[in-house]
């Protein structure tokens, strides 16, 4: 079969291999020519081997935790995205998360991967406390800092070169809430970009969404985004009746489901929730403040969406082509 990653490109013909058991892993490791594959979210052909490529999503369970230390143990085949949606509602969050949440954790081990507080908390491999890998042997090794900390130092952003990773021993964080308070600065340049990351050395998360199409004195321009794990102050959380209410500016219009579970859901206030016929999901649309503006809303349809903005009639596209797919009977405007 071909195999891709990210970006699905090169596409390689291998024979993909989805081993269940240790056993089975020894028996694969013997044809020698092979390499590991976690959710194949990696750049290029990172994780892809002509000959033999060996899928780890069977090895997906976790196996013990530490709800003093935060030190979680789990076979290497399981998704971020499972540790967050289990342990984030219990209070706990990964150390380190990348761009996508559609990783392995051994797939986060052979890439080290960071995430957007690289610059203060390092790389995922610096919560890792230990790691069992099968070598080219056969054999399983413990490794850590301490133990084989050669075989871990290399096999840590390592590849997947150094053999099969099968678990991982590494850390969460202790939060409060699953709500990150986002600040964002706008920077005129890309000179002004690294004047406001030195600034903000502090801050836990930091990125800039740069326009690649500036030019001369607006080169690089951007917007940083910055932020910090909020906790039940900032949220303002009333205990007594377990209600979250919203930030300034929002207001709450029921409840809505995330992460399998019921949370508030806020929305800008002046903004109007308007539901799909499907039930599928739910659109803001803003409504102007505008002097001599009259905004008049009308349910949405399955069709598409248009209101009367100063006695014209609009109406937003790009919505029914993004939508559309959700909804059945969906017709464009």
């Amino acid at each position: 079969m071909k195999l891709g990653g990210w970006g699905r490109y090169p596409l390689i013909e291998t024979k993909l291999k989805s081993p269940s058991s240790i056993e089975e892993l020894i028996k694969e490791i013997s044809e020698k020519n092979l390499i590991a594959r976690g959710n194949g979210r990696s750049y290029g052909d990172s994780s892809i081997n002509k000959s033999n490529t060996i899928s780890m999503k069977k090895f997906n369970r976790v196996i013990e935790f530490n709800d003093d230390t935060g030190l979680l143990v789990t076979e290497s085949g399981i998704l971020l995205s499972e540790i967050i949606d289990f342990f984030l509602p219990k209070g706990w969050f990964p150390m380190v998360t990348p761009g996508s949440k559609f990783v392995t954790v051994g797939g986060m081990v052979a890439c080290d991967v960071h995430g957007k507080n690289h610059h203060k908390e390092g790389s995922f491999g610096d919560y890792i406390e230990w790691l069992e890998i099968i070598t080219a042997s056969g054999e399983i090794k413990r490794c850590s800092k301490k133990e084989n900390s050669e075989l871990f130092n290399w096999t840590i952003g390592g590849m997947g070169l150094t053999g099969i990773i099968i678990n991982v021993a590494f850390y969460l964080r202790s939060v409060s809430t699953s709500w990150i308070k986002q600040k964002i600065v706008t920077a005129k340049n890309i000179d002004h970009v690294f004047e406001i990351f030195e600034k903000t050395l502090d801050s836990t998360y930091s990125v800039a969404w740069i326009d690649c199409l500036s030019s001369k004195n607006k080169l690089g321009r951007s917007l940083v985004i910055l932020g910090e794990h909020a906790n039940l102050t900032d949220l303002e959380i009333n205990m007594k009746s377990k209600q979250g209410t919203c930030w300034d500016g929002y207001v709450q219009k029921g409840m809505k489901k995330k992460g399998g579970r019921l949370v508030p859901n806020c929305v800008p206030a002046g903004k109007k929730v308007v539901k799909a016929a499907m039930g599928r999901a739910a659109f803001s649309e803003t409504t102007s403040k505008a002097p001599g503006t009259k905004m008049k809303e009308e349910s949405y349809t399955g069709s598409y969406m248009h209101s009367e903005l100063a006695g014209k009639k609009v109406s937003n596209p790009s919505l029914v082509k993004y939508y559309g797919p959700l909804i059945k009977g969906f017709k464009n405007a």
